[in-house]
């Protein structure tokens, strides 16, 4: 047999002929119905139970059935006699042979309700027709389409595949098709491939869908089994992984009911047994247990036997009080799913029995170890102490950990003598209930063996070892561990006896200095007493007491102190000189050595920096030597701050205006917590500098002061992370913001075309240098102390002069310069006037009017300045060059202006007017006419 979930069932049967299985017996097991070769009917079920009803039935070609067409309540087996229908009643065992049926009849279906009329018929096949025989004692034959029956015969137990309460009948065609025959005789075909082998076919939920399936064997597939919806589709029975008899085909077997049974307790000792049988394997069970203990028992608490396919579970409670207690099967769970609620229950009273058992006494050295056991809690008890002495024992002696029984008491009994000790428990009670059977141990308390005074020494030749002990000794074992190892045993002692106990020597040659660690592990004495004591000792060979590089360093205003030193120390003795005086004493040293080299170190503050002189005059180790050799060694704590600068950091002449900018830098010795400057001399508060590096700060900040002429300076301060602070102030540089003092000269009148030197009569800086003049003329922009132009248009021209210093002030003055004309000089027949290209170009421009002469004709001319060169500002360079311009028409005047040069580095405002060289009383329009003709005058050149 399969199960749905692939459990495979193995009846150990062979058999013919199989039918659909029913529980005929009631007993929670199917029986199926089956034909062996030789002509006998059995029913069998899983458990192995059988029973053989008849000898002499179809074997070949057949199909058997069981069910209650009577409807009596009791099942039988249909099944057929040399094509005659045979009934056994399994109940009594007896056959009939019904009148009015079929004489050739090859195999029985099943019993089945397929006419609808709400009882059963029994259905069969004579190989080619289907036929039922009813109630009533009648047979009808109403389907003749032949049923296959190359193989088996190829039909099954009718069943109800719509839930209607009429049952069809699945059967195999003749040609290999599943089909589904209702009472009328109309086939349904199911599967139309061909491929169903002419067997015994079976209806069955397999799939645990809504409805059934039919399952036939695959003739393409060796007649493996598979299942065919009632949609047609069709798939093979997984769980099966051999092919089927195709002459026995197929049969159902319908799931029976979980069924638990014999339920019964067992009370042995206290102890409560549980145990029933079960129809089917379980993987879940719930028992309670209720009385003056309350536990709820799972699968885990029962052991399973098995045994012909019934399952018994066994389970075992010990409560911990006495009492009534009622056991109730509670529920089970089938590993198929199945599940049963008996709600059984059964009784059983627990009344433990007080025994004492287990007496059980040790000698450890000169404690007496005592233990027992009881079945219940102790409210008293009495032990006998006899032998080497007399004592008796109450339960005030003995504790038990114990929650639930056995409960083990335990306890000491202290001797004081050596010899054997008997020990008797006497009596014992416990809720009313006494324990007066003695229980009886003994144990010997000896004289134990015992070391002590282990010493090492240093020896001239090595490191003696020496202990004592309270027996004579066979057998010791000494660990000498230090620069060399070694493993001292029994026959490497001397023993002397002296009456009250054994001495024990020997001297472990070597001759390597250091420091030797000894311990006795083990000793055992000539009556077998051992001892593993660990007793340990140490000694120092030839080891010099030394102290050594002393060493001092500075680190954020600290100094690092380290020394080392051959021997642990208990005192030290450091010096502090030069800059600043102290001592250093050995709790500000640490080491974190175990073992010779020591290195010590520690710091100590300092707050002045210069040169500290260290001196290390005397030390005392652990074993009290002293080393008073002295040592020395010095440190330098260099100044938190380097130096300090100041720079121009707008043209870096060292001069500046309120214009300009300053740079801050400060180099430091080491990592500083913050450094800062009073800024206040340049108009700015305290600021902090920005670290560019790991020894390097730097700030820049806008000189933001007026009315001043004299060089300043920078204080900066440095903070270390140890809160020491260090101090400077940067170099100065200068803060002018007074301009010079400009004389542009006199007044003058010159003719038309000729040139005119500019020359400034006075000029006074008092603070810097003078680094720019620049003239504007006529709107032309020239460069230079000196300048030479012509003016070739007659009229009144202001002459404009800015002489610009160092520090970037500009100091201005001007001159007037009448052009008259001359007499050959003609008017010009049209034409505004106006100045030329009004400069501009490189330094920095001065303010100009561009005067509007009286027009005067002039004959053409061509004017030639000469070159002129001008410092504006250190760095930059601004040339007048030379240039020849053509003659212009003669209604307009031509004037030769300086090269444009690229713009000083200073911004100077100045009025728009003065810029072109306009009056400031000129109208917009004409402003904007001057701005035309410069524009296109710079196109045409």
């Amino acid at each position: 047999m399969v199960t749905r979930d692939g459990r495979k069932i193995d009846l150990s049967v062979s058999a013919n002929v199989i039918g659909a299985g029913k529980d005929a017996d009631d007993d929670g097991y199917v029986e199926i119905p089956h034909v062996t070769s030789d002509g006998t009917l059995r029913i069998i079920d899983k458990t192995g139970e059988a029973m053989t009803l008849a000898t002499d039935a179809d074997a070949a070609k057949t199909k058997v059935a069981i069910g209650d067409h009577d409807e009596d309540g009791d099942d039988s087996v249909y099944y057929t006699t040399d094509g005659v229908l045979q009934i056994t009643s399994i109940a009594e065992n007896t056959t009939e042979t019904p009148s009015g049926t079929d004489t050739s009849i090859t195999a029985v279906a099943g019993v089945g309700d397929i006419t609808g009329d709400g009882t059963p018929e029994v259905v069969y096949t004579d190989g080619s027709n289907i036929g039922y025989y009813n109630e009533s004692g009648s047979e009808n034959s109403f389907y003749t389409n032949s049923v296959g029956s190359d193989n088996g015969v190829g039909i099954g137990t009718p069943r109800d595949f719509d839930g209607d309460g009429t049952a069809r009948i699945p059967i195999v065609t003749g040609s290999g098709n599943v089909a589904l025959v209702n009472g009328s005789g109309s086939p349904e075909t199911l599967m139309q491939s061909g491929n169903a082998a002419k067997s015994p076919v079976t209806a069955v939920n397999w799939t645990n869908g809504p409805d059934l399936e039919v399952i036939f064997l695959n003739s393409n597939q060796s007649n493996a089994p598979y299942y065919v919806t009632l949609d047609g589709t069709s798939n093979p029975i997984d769980p099966v992984t051999r092919t089927a008899d195709a002459e026995a085909g197929v049969a159902w077997v319908p799931d029976a009911p979980l069924v638990l049974s014999n339920f019964t307790l067992a009370n042995e000792s206290g102890t409560i047994q549980a145990s029933f049988n079960s129809s089917s394997d379980l993987n879940a069970l719930e028992v309670t247990i209720d009385g003056p203990d309350s536990e709820s028992l799972t699968l885990d608490a029962f052991n399973e036997t098995t045994t012909n396919g019934r399952y018994t579970y066994t389970g075992n409670y010990t409560p911990t009080t006495d009492g009534t207690y009622k056991v109730t099967l509670d529920e089970a769970t089938a590993v198929d799913g199945d599940t049963a609620s008996p709600d059984t229950t059964d009784s059983t009273a627990v009344e433990t029995e007080l025994n004492v058992s287990g007496l059980n006494a040790t000698a450890n050295e000169f404690d007496l170890n005592l233990s027992f056991n009881a079945t219940d809690q102790l409210s008293d008890v009495a032990v006998e102490i006899g032998g080497a002495e007399q004592a008796s024992l109450t339960l005030d002696e003995f504790s038990t950990a114990s929650s639930s029984p056995p409960y083990e008491y335990t306890g000491t009994y202290n001797a004081s003598t050596t010899g054997e000790y008997n020990v008797t428990l006497t009596q014992a009670t416990a809720d009313d209930q006494v324990h007066d059977e003695n229980r009886t141990d003994t144990a010997t308390v000896e004289a134990q063996l015992d070391v002590w005074n282990f010493t090492l020494a240093n020896e001239t030749d090595g490191v003696r070892v020496s202990f004592n002990a309270s027996e004579q000794l066979r057998e010791t074992t000494v660990e000498i561990d230090g620069p060399t190892n070694t493993t001292l045993d029994y026959g490497d002692f001397a023993e002397t006896d002296t009456g009250d106990g054994y001495v024990y020597t020997t001297t472990y040659d070597t001759t390597t200095a250091g420091t030797y660690n000894g311990t006795l592990e083990r000793a055992v004495a000539t009556d077998d007493d051992v001892v593993t004591p660990n007793r340990t000792a140490n000694t120092t060979i030839g080891e010099p007491f030394e102290v050594t590089n002393l060493t001092a360093i500075t680190r954020h205003g600290d100094l690092d102190l380290s020394f080392e030193a051959t021997q642990s120390l208990i005192g030290v003795t450091v010096k502090i000189g030069g800059t600043e005086t102290g001592s250093v004493p050995l709790d500000a040293f640490t080491t974190n050595d175990s073992s010779p080299t020591y290195t010590y170190t520690g710091t100590y503050e300092v707050n002045t920096t210069g040169e500290y002189d260290v001196t290390l005059t005397d030390a005392t180790a652990t074993d009290g030597r002293t080393h008073d050799d002295t040592l020395t060694t010095t440190a330098t704590l260099e100044p938190l701050l380097v130096n300090a600068t100041l720079t121009d950091a707008t043209d870096q002449n060292a001069a500046v205006n309120e214009s300009d900018r300053v740079t801050v830098t400060a180099t430091v010795s080491t990592a500083a917590d913050s450094v800062t400057a009073d800024a206040a001399a340049f108009g700015a508060s305290s600021i902090t500098l920005t670290a560019i590096g790991d020894t390097t700060y730097r700030e820049t900040i806008d000189v933001a002061v007026r009315n001043a002429t004299e060089p300043r300076a920078i204080p900066v301060t440095v903070t270390s992370v140890s809160d020491r602070e260090s101090g400077e102030t940067t170099n100065t540089v200068l803060v002018d913001t007074e301009p010079p003092t400009v004389d542009a000269g006199a007044n003058r009148t010159v003719d038309n075309g000729t040139q005119v030197t500019f020359s400034p009569t006075r000029v006074v800086e008092p603070t810097t240098r003078t680094v720019e003049h620049t003239w504007t003329v006529a709107g032309e922009v020239l460069r230079g102390e000196n300048v030479t132009t012509t003016i070739n248009k007659p009229g009144t021209y202001t002459a404009r002069l800015a002489v610009m210093d160092a520090a970037g002030n500009i100091g201005r003055d001007s001159v007037t310069v009448t052009v008259e004309a001359s007499e050959t000089t003609q008017a010009p027949s049209s034409g505004s006037g106006g100045g030329g290209p009004s400069g501009g170009g490189g330094g920095f421009v001065s303010p100009a009017t561009t005067d509007t002469p009286t027009e005067t004709t002039a004959p053409p001319q061509t004017t030639t300045h000469p070159p002129a060169t001008t410092t504006a500002s250190e760095g930059n360079s601004v040339e007048t060059s030379t240039r020849t311009t053509p003659e212009p028409s003669t209604t307009s005047p031509t004037l030769t202006t300086a090269a444009r040069s690229e713009p000083p580095s200073h911004n100077v405002e100045m009025p728009f007017g003065d810029i072109f060289g306009v009056p400031r009383s000129a109208t917009i329009v004409g402003i904007t006419v001057a701005i035309l003709i410069v524009l296109r005058r710079s196109n045409s050149r």
